[in-house]
């Protein structure tokens, strides 16, 4: 099951010169940079990098920042305080626009264990604008902004809801008016029951957008669905999972779990996966689907040994990541798959 760190990142200044060139480098090979700490969850998009606290009770803190091309930090949000009398925030995802501003997925905690979902919305210059309580139990797992600066959202946990009923992939105009819910709930029914607990135990979920549609992977369901951006062709597909070379005996023993999703602009599904059994990894690296031919591992000279996708953008480069020799500390660097 994907952790959920609670640690937080205190070296800003060594994160900004780690990213300063992530954004800008060559892509016929993968440019490693300064090392930085690994305890906050990061997210490398096509034009900034962000981390963040899964968890935070510290309202004087910035739970949130993001980053520049230039590896300059350009946000610190306080996003704890955007609930009066909450304890703690947890965050699920954010995302930003080609703007710069910032929107967060989040679930506050109020005295006596009352959760709330909020959807929170930052303008470019760091005051928050717009604050949406999700309601009826209804909580977000994964943020994509359009480039149009609409904002695409797949929800998890359908509250009172039968999941006939419950829709799965919402679309918000820039203020967080709802513009269309889609894709019901009981066409994924092994991902229906998702609580505020997290993912599935075969790992994350994936949401991306492309120049005509979105697209998610769920874990559980171990389907992908498409979608054109105005609620039309849906289309659902079975992908299984990535499970790579397995040994010939003690299969049914063995664990998969995928902890990145992305696409590339050709339609091919990428997966950071891995699997193990109890005692050891017997697989992992990166993996491909296509609707012809399935799962194929990514055998590809410009990706390290060891080198994980953060990300994949939608001008289909990836973004990777890899673990310094010291296991807290990450470096970033980017390629291409063509």
């Amino acid at each position: 099951m994907q952790k959920r760190l609670i640690s937080s990142l205190t070296g800003s200044l060594l994160l900004a010169l780690a990213l300063s060139q992530i954004l800008t480098a060559e892509t016929s090979s993968v440019p490693w940079n300064r090392s930085f700490d690994g305890g906050r969850a990061l997210k490398a998009l096509d034009h900034v990098v962000a981390t963040w606290d899964l968890n935070s009770s510290t309202a004087d803190n910035p739970q949130v920042e993001v980053f520049n091309q230039n590896g300059e930090r350009i946000q610190q949000l306080r996003v704890l305080q955007a609930v009066p009398q909450a304890e703690s925030v947890g965050i699920w995802d954010l995302s930003v626009d080609p703007a710069g501003g910032v929107a967060v997925a989040a679930v506050f905690a109020r005295p006596g264990c009352q959760r709330e979902s909020v959807l929170l919305l930052y303008a470019p210059e760091g005051g928050l604008r717009d604050a949406i309580r999700l309601g009826n139990g209804r909580a977000i797992t994964r943020l994509e902004y359009d480039d149009d600066g609409s904002l695409w959202a797949l929800g998890h946990h359908s509250g009172t809801l039968d999941p006939a009923e419950a829709s799965m992939l919402f679309h918000y105009d820039s203020h967080g008016n709802e513009l269309g819910a889609y894709v019901s709930r009981d066409q994924f029914p092994q991902d229906a029951e998702f609580t505020e607990e997290g993912p599935d135990a075969h790992g994350a979920p994936g949401l991306g957008v492309t120049a005509t549609q979105v697209w998610f992977w769920l874990p559980a369901s171990q389907r992908l669905a498409t979608i054109n951006k105005d609620g039309s062709g849906l289309a659902i597909y079975t992908t299984g999972l990535p499970v790579g070379s397995l040994p010939e005996s003690g299969a049914d023993e063995l664990h998969t779990e995928v902890s990145r999703v992305g696409m590339l602009p050709s339609g091919a599904l990428l997966a950071e996966a891995r699997t193990s059994s109890a005692l050891a990894v017997v697989s992992a690296g990166l993996f491909q689907w296509t609707h012809a031919g399935g799962w194929t591992k990514v055998e590809d000279p410009r990706l390290p040994v060891g080198a994980q996708m953060l990300n994949a953008t939608r001008s289909g480069e990836i973004l990777l990541r890899q673990y310094d020799t010291d296991p807290t500390r990450v470096l970033l660097g980017r390629t291409s798959l063509d």
